[in-house]
């Protein structure tokens, strides 16, 4: 509702409590459509092979924005999930709460991987906080985002049961 630059719809997103239906926040405009997992978005660019303009994270709480990804000095904004914001930072890997942008946890970017091609991959599975973390280049790591370890590598995709408790990985 309402629009955008150069006459384009704005884009909104608006947070609800899903057991009562009660509007939580909202709308709240974003840039564009969801550019990483989570509430990440941006704007579709001008960049050569639809490149993407610089994305934002919302907090899932409030949907303020709760990191910009032109603050960053050149890092990138992959993922959001449950309220941690996951992020480059040079040859680093950082977790940020998406309330205060408290530092959560800091490690090396797992050998092999590009952190200007890094992606989140769609979280396991709702409530395990596992993800598949890979670059285009091929297979990746199997991160638990809770805390920044890497639970497996050469990992293509993985998946939980929640029946059994287990997550299997390719």
């Amino acid at each position: 509702d309402g629009s955008a630059a150069e006459g384009q719809p704005a884009m909104t997103m608006t947070g609800y409590d899903l057991r009562t239906a009660e509007r939580l926040w909202g709308p709240t405009e974003v840039p564009g459509p969801p550019s990483g997992q989570g509430l990440v978005f941006a704007a579709p660019g001008d960049q050569p092979a639809g490149g993407e303009s610089p994305s934002i994270a919302l907090d899932p709480a409030t949907g303020a924005t709760a990191l910009a990804e032109e603050d960053l000095g050149g890092g990138r904004v992959l993922a959001e999930d449950s309220g941690t914001i996951i992020r480059t930072d040079g040859q680093d890997l950082v977790a940020l709460a998406a309330a205060d942008a408290a530092e959560l946890w800091r490690i090396a970017m797992p050998a092999g991987l590009d952190p200007q091609q890094a992606r989140i991959q769609a979280p396991v599975a709702p409530g395990t906080g596992l993800a598949v973390l890979s670059d285009e280049q091929g297979s990746g790591v199997l991160l638990d985002l809770s805390d920044g370890r890497v639970v497996a590598e050469e990992v293509e995709r993985a998946a939980h049961d929640h029946a059994l408790e287990i997550t299997v990985v390719v």
